[in-house]
């Protein structure tokens, strides 16, 4: 269902909040590129697979491989999934309305979203009422994990990639809810034809017994983290050592793109907020206007990429202090031999 309203103003609004975009993907862009790749620190550490650690491994980085498990596990109370879990996390989506505004209209869509809007603030809010969310997302983790009896703490740990779980044992089910696949369903609609208010959770989880490679600060039978320079190694990744190795550098990797792209599309969007003022004049020249915005919105794209691609140069650059010294010493060498050409050419016969 879709319903548009004429917009009352918010145009100023619009473009304040593209320039606090802009500042926030040159930020982001620039700090991206100056992350460590936590292979390079993982290398280092001291492989420990079966029995005791030696002496010498006390208080140093250490990466223990071996089967993980739990005394306690995670469990959600609300709900009564349990299983053994390090980590189990609880997602929750609303059937629910959405505003948005486009072209000085407000429009109302329903959809699935994990974070509803308050329908009081809508600008009009008679007939698309939103009402509360039942129950929230939420985090759960066991006490302690252990690895070859080495234990570390799950909260403040990075864990393996989760994932999904369909619950059953003790699975306790509330008023006006069943189980549809993955999902726990709850509402006077169905999967297929959703109500507004309806609620849908589905759960990921970290498991016990499959074999990890935990990396960290040695300390007893404990490990805590590990600092260096400002960049922190704590815990788990998923097979052998040289496995989460190459797992650390493709998460490094992914990581890297996202906020690349994340960043540029960021710049872009909120260069076409703050020229919003002129785009929404232009909404009054009925052909004219849709033709020249679209000119506008396909500067602002090569625009944005061109600036995203010099600041993560720039940043790549200096974030690595060999290839800035390298630039430096290009740089110096080639002002010296301008000099030195420009002398010679200057002397006399």
């Amino acid at each position: 269902m879709r319903i548009q309203r004429t917009k009352k103003g918010g145009v100023l609004a619009g473009a304040f909040f593209g320039v606090l975009m802009l500042i926030g993907s040159v930020v982001m862009l620039w700090v991206n590129e100056g992350r460590t790749d936590l292979r390079k620190i993982a290398r280092e550490a001291i492989v420990v697979t079966q029995g005791t650690a030696s002496a010498e491994a006390q208080g140093q980085l250490v990466a223990i491989t071996g089967r993980l498990e739990v005394s306690e596990a995670a469990f959600d109370n609300d709900l009564g999934v349990r299983g053994d879990f390090v980590k189990l996390s609880r997602q929750v989506e609303m059937y629910a309305w959405d505003e948005s505004e486009e072209d000085e209209k407000y429009s109302y869509e329903e959809e699935w979203t994990s974070n509803p809007e308050d329908s009081s603030n809508f600008e009009y809010p008679a007939g698309h009422e939103n009402p509360a969310m039942p129950y929230r997302a939420a985090t759960f983790y066991a006490p302690t994990g252990q690895v070859n009896n080495y234990t570390f703490d799950p909260s403040r740990a990075h864990l393996s990639s989760p994932e999904a779980i369909v619950p059953h044992e003790g699975l306790r089910l509330p008023e006006w809810g069943y189980q549809e696949g993955e999902y726990i369903y709850v509402g006077i609609g169905s999967p297929s034809r959703p109500a507004i208010g309806d609620v849908r959770i589905s759960y990921t989880a970290v498991e016990a017994g499959q074999t990890v490679s935990l990396y960290g600060l040695l300390q007893g039978n404990q490990v805590e983290p590990f600092v260096q320079g400002g960049d922190k190694l704590y815990g788990i990744w998923s097979g052998s050592h040289d496995e989460a190795l190459a797992a650390m550098h493709q998460e490094y990797v992914m990581i890297g793109w996202f906020l690349r792209i994340g960043g540029f599309l960021m710049m872009w969007f909120g260069l076409n907020l703050l020229v919003s003022p002129l785009t929404n004049l232009l909404g009054f020249i009925p052909v004219l206007g849709r033709l020249g915005r679209g000119v506008i919105w396909a500067i602002n794209f090569v625009l944005a990429l061109v600036v995203s691609l010099v600041i993560i140069l720039v940043s790549f650059v200096a974030h690595r202090w060999y290839l800035l010294l390298a630039v430096i010493l290009i740089m110096a060498g080639v002002v010296i031999f301008l000099v030195m050409r420009q002398r010679k050419s200057a002397a006399p016969a």
